[in-house]
């Protein structure tokens, strides 16, 4: 039994006419019989006859061992011939064609490579039958003889063998196939198309509105009734389109140079040599979903989002009515917070992004300059550097890809069924209520919102070159973050990122601030009661403690805010009561320090008290008138005149008030 490992082992029944092997019938129609019957039986060796085609077309294929020992060795010397006819076309025809090869095999070869593949498969065909004669001529097989067998088993005209290899006359046999590809070009002959009339359809028809080539061709033909052109039909109208006119072309035309942009490959670009943190994307995005907000007010709420470039994981975001300076203020906040100051800053080209308290400072597309009076907006104070994305381009920034993947996660979260917008005017959901009417409250949205964007950052087997398909967007973020140095935020540095307040003054008798509705205090607020104080504040979650700067605008620090407790809370009194014994602990301590030396230590410093001064004698004495013009001797009266009664006058009691007042008593 004849083996063979590299042979072909499965034929069609195409490929089996085309070999014409002996032993098998030469007609398309007996052939199909016979096989039917080899259809489902197995070979002596056990092997399946017959299988199921795969690919396009179905049908099926017959395993070589199917037939006898002379149909093989017939199916054999044709594969062999196939493969190496296969053979001359593998490289690009430089390669085929030898160095010195002349000018027309050169063109030959490039006119093989631009053929179609059926034109390929023809000249491969022929050059099988081609060389199978020459192989009959080598074995010294007479010419006539050799015409007979190659025409009985191709089932070909001797004339046309002859055609083929007179083709191949005057060519080396490395060439062969090159000069066997069919010559003939298809359809050349054209219908007769007047100029003006095809300039005309191409004015109408290569335009931004779009209009149809049936439309176009309509209004062609009554300009050409009206102007005498000579058309074709609408067919040779579309054809000459395509033939005359490159798609690339129509596209530009018709669509836009936004759509033709996208003919050319967009960049790819490496971030394995980037870390994390050092670079950041932000951009807003419009939620498909109805939110209640807080005054009720139902709407599409718009995220402010920051994601690292280096890793793809979002790291700070602010939900806000519109996209607003403030959103984007607090949402860099976030991210100084929590993770650091990165060292520069991909930026969308709205202008909650360009406003001047955002990067004041740098050129933005609205002013491309730098005014030298311009206060230093937040991130060029933090020595940020912004570098903004190409308008209308979502190719520019990262983050437009991860916001489709927010829809999925977050817009059609089950939690928000019914409530679902739509991404577009002409994709929304077939609901047969008003979906604002199943608006999600603003505090069950966000409960959402956040747990959507951790499950996101959290998802493992990300296809990006830096999580190689094994990673979370999280695990990417951490390996690389743990290894870099890292700017951390100082308190005076995210102050410039939050809100600052109107004044407010530290109230009598702590200190303590109010802020919208709530309270705020700490110890080094007893230094600044009644002064006035300017805070800056979180306003999406007052909890957190406020930055107080004095009325020159120094930081003197954070005051954190006092809990309002239940009117019958045991447990709230007790804590309360804590802090205030610490506190006042606390406080005693600071008095201790303050004063070292006892009262009694003090008054032993004190000197003692000595004996009274003398009275201060006067040197002149002033005479006083009296009635008369006479001047009298004033004089202090002896202690023995006032014990003379006088008319009229209680001596005793005058003593005793005397001395009830020099006493201090009550008279």
């Amino acid at each position: 039994m004849l083996e063979l490992t590299d042979m072909k082992q499965w034929w069609t029944a195409r490929e089996l006419l085309d070999a014409n092997p002996r032993g098998l019938p030469d007609s398309k129609s007996a052939l199909a019989i016979l096989l039917g019957e080899i259809r489902g039986k197995v070979c002596p060796e056990g092997k399946p006859r017959s299988r199921r085609r795969e690919g396009r077309g179905g049908g099926f294929e017959y395993h070589y061992y199917a037939f006898s020992e002379l149909t093989r060795l017939d199916l054999i010397a044709y594969y062999q011939r196939q493969q190496a006819a296969v053979a001359q076309v593998d490289g690009d025809p430089a390669e085929r064609a030898a160095p010195d090869a002349p000018q027309a095999v050169k063109d030959q070869w490039a006119m093989f490579t631009a053929a179609s593949e059926k034109k390929k498969d023809k000249a491969r065909r022929k050059l099988a039958v081609v060389k199978s004669f020459q192989v009959l001529r080598d074995q010294n097989v007479p010419f006539k003889i050799a015409q007979f067998d190659i025409s009985r088993r191709f089932k070909l005209g001797v004339g046309t063998i002859n055609n083929w290899r007179n083709d191949c006359i005057r060519v080396a046999e490395r060439d062969w196939l090159a000069f066997l590809l069919p010559a003939n070009k298809g359809r050349v002959k054209t219908s007769a198309f007047t100029p003006a009339a095809w300039d005309a359809f191409k004015a109408d028809y290569l335009r931004l509105e779009e209009p149809t080539a049936t439309a176009c061709y309509e209004r062609l033909k009554g300009m050409a009734d009206a102007h005498g052109w000579i058309i074709p039909s609408i067919y040779a109208v579309k054809r000459k389109l395509a033939r005359e006119v490159p798609e690339r072309e129509q596209i530009l035309a018709r669509k836009g140079a936004k759509a033709a942009k996208g003919l050319f490959p967009a960049q790819e670009r490496d971030r394995s040599d980037l870390h994390a943190l050092e670079g950041v994307n932000a951009d807003g995005h419009t939620l498909d979903v109805w939110v209640k907000w807080h005054d009720g007010e139902v709407i599409r709420p718009v995220a402010t989002m920051i994601a690292d470039i280096y890793s793809n994981k979002f790291l700070a975001w602010r939900i806000d009515k519109s996209e607003s300076a403030t959103a984007v203020r607090l949402a860099f906040h976030d991210l100084f917070r929590d993770w650091g100051i990165p060292d520069w800053a991909l930026l969308d080209n709205g202008r909650a992004f360009a406003s001047k308290q955002i990067s004041g400072g740098q050129k933005t597309r609205f002013r491309f300059k730098v005014n030298p009076d311009e206060n230093e907006g937040i991130l060029t104070a933090l020595g940020i550097r912004v570098h903004w994305a190409t308008p209308y381009s979502g190719q520019s920034k990262p983050i437009e890809r991860n916001f489709r993947s927010v829809c999925d996660y977050i817009a059609k979260a089950p939690q928000f069924a019914g409530a679902y917008a739509g991404n577009s005017p002409t994709n929304k959901p077939g609901y047969t209520h008003d979906p604002r009417s199943k608006a999600v409250p603003f505090d069950d949205f966000m409960a959402v919102f956040d747990a959507g964007i951790h499950a996101y950052n959290a998802r493992d087997g990300r296809r990006s070159a830096v999580c190689d398909g094994k990673l979370s967007f999280d695990a990417a973020f951490a390996a690389s973050y743990a290894d870099v140095p890292i700017r951390k935020a100082l308190p005076a540095q995210l102050s410039m990122a939050m809100l600052t307040a109107t004044k407010v003054t530290a109230r009598k008798p702590s200190g303590e601030v109010h802020l919208l509705g709530n309270r705020y205090w700490s110890p080094f607020l007893n230094q600044h009661i009644g002064q006035q104080l300017t805070l800056r504040f979180d306003p999406d979650n007052l909890t957190v403690p406020v930055l107080v700067y004095d009325a020159e605008g120094r930081f003197i620090g954070e005051a954190a805010a006092l809990e309002v407790a239940g009117f019958h809370s045991v447990e709230a009194a007790r804590t309360h009561g804590k802090a205030r014994r610490d506190y006042l602990r606390t406080l005693r301590e600071a008095e201790r320090i303050q004063n070292s030396m006892s009262l009694d230590e003090y008054l032993k410093l004190m000197p003692e008290a000595g004996a009274p001064a003398p009275a201060p004698q006067t040197k002149t004495v002033r005479m006083v008138k009296v009635a008369g013009g006479r001047d009298l001797e004033v004089l202090p009266p002896a202690e023995a005149e006032l014990d003379r009664p006088v008319k009229g006058v209680n001596f005793d009691a005058l003593r005793r008030g005397i001395t009830l007042y020099q006493n201090n008593d009550e008279i």
